[in-house]
């Protein structure tokens, strides 16, 4: 298949979290470094791309099965460097696993 987007591996992201989130008997707070999926998930900003709808509807089905209270915030990367970091060394890993090479990575 084509490689995900950014914003659909964004929007994937969200959906693991909530899947793992839905196990647990608390209170749950979702950071994330995309304003455009908080935005999306909390109805602030309509979402109109066909191909992240589908994601949409499944963090919000999984978020009904959350026991406890469900936030969702902002962080900017500025503010996250570690994930931040982890992100650029994932991103490198899978290019190189395939064989992918070139200055900037």
């Amino acid at each position: 298949g084509r490689p995900m987007t950014n914003n659909e591996a964004e929007w994937w992201a969200l959906t693991e979290a909530l899947a793992v989130a839905a196990d647990l008997d608390s209170d749950v707070e979702i950071l994330s470094a995309s304003h455009l999926v908080v935005r999306q998930f909390s109805g602030r900003y309509a979402c109109r791309e066909e191909r992240l709808k589908s994601f949409l509807e499944e963090a919000r089905d999984l978020a009904t099965e959350i026991k406890g209270a469900l936030t969702t915030t902002w962080i900017a990367e500025t503010e996250n460097s570690k994930a931040h970091d982890l992100a650029i060394t994932s991103a490198r890993s899978a290019r190189f696993e395939r064989g992918e090479s070139g200055a900037g990575w």
